[in-house]
């Protein structure tokens, strides 16, 4: 899987909480960068863990539940990733996937957050999320091993009120009284997304190097 003095596998993810679920993660045979939000970033990221010399990519972080059946925490393991702006589906590695234990089924990237729960039971993937699909195609253009390993943060009947903006970052000078509720109920599934994304990756990354 490495590249002769390469990283065997470099861990992308896009949000600074994601980032901090996985602190202590890397080191002998594991990457881990942030690459910022949305399809365009995650694409720079991917190609830019290529060039340093990855031999594998895996978008890791958080996702949110299309599937009325998934609950905050849960782990995606992705089959496939659909890009929903061109409608095209990107593979996922076997051996990696076979690692990580967690839902098999489609997830999907889309330009923005999916805020409501009708615009998430619109989606033919059990998650959502908004990088895996560039960083699948940046894989596949390479030649090199792509999984995608997500945690759900919120769940298919969530609205995400507008002080989350449409990359799904807070903006705190948006917070309105009335948004105090949904708030407090997204950090409590962010926190079991991040408890459960840093078990899943430290199964993923046992052995590597």
């Amino acid at each position: 899987m490495a590249r002769p003095g390469g990283t065997p596998i470099a861990l992308l993810c896009a949000l600074p909480l994601e980032r901090m679920a996985l602190a202590g993660m890397t080191g002998d045979g594991v990457l881990l960068a942030r690459t910022g939000a949305g399809m365009a970033r995650g694409r720079a990221g991917a190609e830019r863990a290529i060039s340093a010399g990855a031999g594998a990519l895996v978008s890791v972080g958080f996702c949110g539940g299309a599937d009325p059946d998934l609950s905050p925490g849960d782990v995606i393991v992705a089959t496939e990733v659909v890009d929903a702006e061109s409608g095209r589906t990107l593979g996922c590695d076997a051996g990696l996937c076979a690692r990580v234990p967690g839902r098999r089924g489609a997830l999907e990237s889309r330009a923005q957050v999916a805020r409501t729960p009708s615009e998430r039971r619109a989606s033919p993937s059990i998650a959502i999320d908004m990088e895996s699909a560039a960083i699948a195609d940046a894989a596949a253009r390479a030649d090199i091993p792509f999984a995608a390993v997500r945690a759900v943060s919120d769940a298919e009947h969530t609205r995400l009120p507008d002080a989350i903006d449409a990359s799904g970052e807070l903006r705190l000078g948006a917070i309105r009284p009335g948004d105090l509720p949904d708030l407090a109920r997204l950090g409590a599934g962010a926190a079991r997304a991040m408890l459960a994304l840093r078990r899943a990756i430290r199964q993923l990354t046992a052995g590597a190097g």
